[in-house]
């Protein structure tokens, strides 16, 4: 029986222009402040490769895919856990000159949905889904504990 991947989708809107979205996404260390606790990924260009500390947690990512000003897309996992593989994509779009959306869909597949045996993607959403609402406050520097998704 195959399984077939489950993902999870959370969006922002910013008060700024996609340029300005952009570059808080690449500002300082990388992806660092907003993905994690320390990114070590000295260029974000497609083979690049890094690792993510988030908490007691160690993640390895390669990049899969830039955009310039669009997109990143990257593959990472938590080095205790090699198997439970999932794809990131983070996309940038513009609503107005002054406004834009971030949408990053998690798609995750191998071990982590081969484990879930009975959950459901709504039990998945609840876990990783709050995972990427905290990530996506920290990028604009909000605590509040109301969800980031649209």
């Amino acid at each position: 029986m195959e399984i077939a991947a489950a993902s999870v989708t959370r969006s922002i809107e910013l008060p700024v222009s996609a340029a300005e979205a952009w570059a808080s996404l690449r500002d300082g260390d990388g992806l660092a402040g907003w993905l994690g606790d320390v990114v070590d990924l000295p260029e974000v260009e497609p083979g690049s490769t890094g690792t993510l500390v988030e908490g007691t947690s160690l993640r390895r990512l390669v990049v899969t895919e830039v955009e310039a000003g669009r997109s990143i897309g990257f593959v990472w996992w938590d080095e205790a856990a090699p198997d439970e593989v999932s794809t990131v994509s983070i996309a940038i779009t513009s609503t107005d000159e002054h406004t834009s959306t971030i949408t990053v869909t998690e798609r995750l597949a191998g071990g982590v949905v081969a484990s879930m045996g009975s959950a459901s993607v709504s039990d998945l959403a609840a876990t990783a889904g709050g995972a990427w609402d905290r990530r996506l406050r920290a990028l604009v520097g909000e605590c509040a504990p109301a969800d980031a998704c649209v």
